[in-house]
């Protein structure tokens, strides 16, 4: 069971695991590494549900508890009170471990399948780690809620996330940040703000001498020059969008 969103941020969504253990795990993950017993993981749930405090939702999978507005504000002041950080740091860890299996976003609908149902979570603890300035765990979810808006439509908030994920990446990884993000630019209309995200991924691939980066790049740079009505240029050459 994990807190989808912080506490301090009002959602009620928890997920509930077919094997206690994973439960288990989940929940000391989010408990700062407190030990939690099976029995009294489904014990305490039982009661919630018996009392009306949570809802179980079969329609997903897995499926999820639903924590009702007076549970979610109690645990909000709780939390206020306690060591927030380390809660909020425990729950962006287990999202960045979640990224992680999920594997390559290039696997695309596989990928999405296996993370569009935490993108609150992903979301949430995508901005505790970016206001903390835990660089590394912020880079892998920017990353992951950037292609999770781009798959949902969400195009405007895609290029932001991407080009987040460039500035958090530095020089020698964010081409392909910069091309993702021109990518995203041009499904939302902007097709200078493309050429020019594009262009600087392409000139930062050729500097880091990352091939396939800049292939990439180019490739992108050809479709936003064609959609622009300009020459595509000599993908093997000195390639560029004029702006």
């Amino acid at each position: 069971m994990t807190a989808c969103r912080s506490a301090s941020e009002g959602c009620g969504r928890v997920c509930q695991c077919s094997l206690a253990g994973s439960t288990c795990r989940r929940l000391r993950r989010c408990a700062g590494g407190e030990d939690i017993a099976a029995d009294q993981v489904f014990v305490t749930l039982g009661a919630l549900l018996e009392r009306s405090l949570v809802e179980l939702d079969t329609t997903c999978s897995p499926n999820r508890f639903w924590v009702l507005a007076p549970l979610r504000s109690y645990a909000a002041r709780r939390l206020q009170k306690a060591d927030a950080a380390a809660f909020l740091g425990a729950h962006a860890r287990w999202c960045q471990e979640l990224v992680e299996r999920a594997g390559d976003p290039d696997q695309g609908s596989r990928w999405v399948t296996a993370l569009a149902g935490e993108h609150e979570n992903i979301e949430a603890a995508c901005s505790w780690a970016l206001s903390a300035d835990q660089q590394d765990v912020a880079l892998d979810l920017t990353r992951a809620h950037a292609y999770l808006c781009r798959a949902a439509g969400r195009h405007d908030q895609a290029r932001a996330a991407f080009e987040q994920v460039s500035s958090l990446a530095g020089s020698g990884r964010a081409a392909r940040p910069l091309d993702d993000a021109g990518g995203a630019a041009v499904v939302a209309g902007l097709a200078d703000a493309a050429a020019a995200r594009v262009n600087h991924g392409l000139t930062l691939a050729r500097e880091a001498g990352d091939v396939a980066a800049e292939a990439r790049a180019q490739a992108q740079a050809a479709m936003i020059a064609t959609l622009r009505g300009e020459p595509g240029g000599d993908l093997n050459g000195s390639f560029g969008i004029s702006i």
